[in-house]
């Protein structure tokens, strides 16, 4: 994160060499694989090695899980966020009735960082993202707290709305290529 915010910073391309394939998804705009020999397999963006590998080489070096990364290349704030009702925690004792429409609220504190949700008790439960998170890191959250839904936080930790498990899923950039996302 600290080399992304470097490089937004002083605006120049940067070379990068690693073997680690997640790490040139996380951070490069386009990557050159080559194969044994340095001859170019496949240059091109994150998105397109993942959807579309030029070859057998290309496609074995990403290995399983490619739609899995995929998850890496979108953002939070790139999704669709459901609203939250929030209450703070001084007035939350009042609101401990169930929503009539069955949405979920959240209790915060005097800055509107997530405490609770309302009907719920202890702060284990609730699986927080910032909006500039990876769909993959909202996964991990998701699974980590057993729970079907994140709630979402700006960079100052106040509550900006949650994402769903299904907007996870259904959140994956279009794929490009001959393949159809038709599932």
């Amino acid at each position: 994160e600290e080399f992304l915010r470097l490089q937004q910073q002083i605006h120049k391309t940067i070379v990068f060499v690693t073997h680690d394939i997640r790490e040139a998804m996380a951070l490069g705009s386009k990557i050159a694989l080559l194969e044994v020999g340095g001859l170019l397999a496949q240059y091109d963006t994150p998105e397109r090695l993942l959807t579309a590998p030029s070859n057998e080489f290309v496609s074995e070096f990403i290995g399983p899980g490619k739609e899995v990364r995929r998850l890496d290349l979108a953002r939070v704030s790139d999704s669709a966020l459901d609203p939250v009702t929030t209450v703070r925690a001084a007035d939350a004792s009042a609101a401990e009735r169930p929503a009539p429409d069955g949405s979920r609220t959240i209790v915060v504190d005097e800055s509107g960082r997530p405490q609770r949700w309302l009907h719920e008790t202890g702060a284990a439960g609730i699986p927080v993202v910032r909006e500039g998170d990876t769909l993959y890191q909202a996964l991990d959250a998701l699974l980590d707290k057993r729970h079907d839904v994140a709630v979402v936080v700006d960079d100052d930790g106040v509550v900006v709305g949650t994402l769903p498990w299904s907007t996870v899923l259904h959140g994956l950039p279009a794929r490009h290529g001959s393949e159809t996302a038709q599932r």
